[in-house]
């Protein structure tokens, strides 16, 4: 599960009752097994997809 970094308090008992995605386990998807390798993806993606900016 999820950590929830929260005190103890109003708050976190607010999310614990309402978000109940906290309480499932995390499956990161297939293409994101390493956060490196996600980076370096998004990184060549921008380069050929986003067009080139020239600034003054």
């Amino acid at each position: 599960t999820p950590l929830l970094a929260c005190a103890e308090g109003p708050y976190r008992k607010f999310v614990e009752e309402n978000v109940h995605v906290i309480k499932s386990r995390y499956w990161p998807t297939f293409w994101c097994f390493e956060s490196t390798a996600h980076t370096i993806l998004a990184s060549a993606l921008r380069k050929i997809v986003l067009p080139k900016i020239n600034y003054r």
